[in-house]
């Protein structure tokens, strides 16, 4: 498989399909909803583990 060369301004360019710049955005967005994920997990098991009043 040959790697094509991108130009920056194209990266962050809005096109449909399955292009560089939409798999940019899609390793984005997965990394967020991780962190947003494993940060829910952290947090209520904080809480659970709180002595109750």
């Amino acid at each position: 498989m040959e790697l094509i060369p991108v130009e920056r301004e194209e990266l962050n360019a809005w096109r449909r399909g399955f292009t560089p710049q939409a798999e940019i955005w899609n390793g984005r967005m997965a990394m967020l909803g991780l962190t947003a994920g494993l940060l829910m997990v952290v947090l209520i098991n904080v809480i659970r583990s709180l002595p109750s009043a």
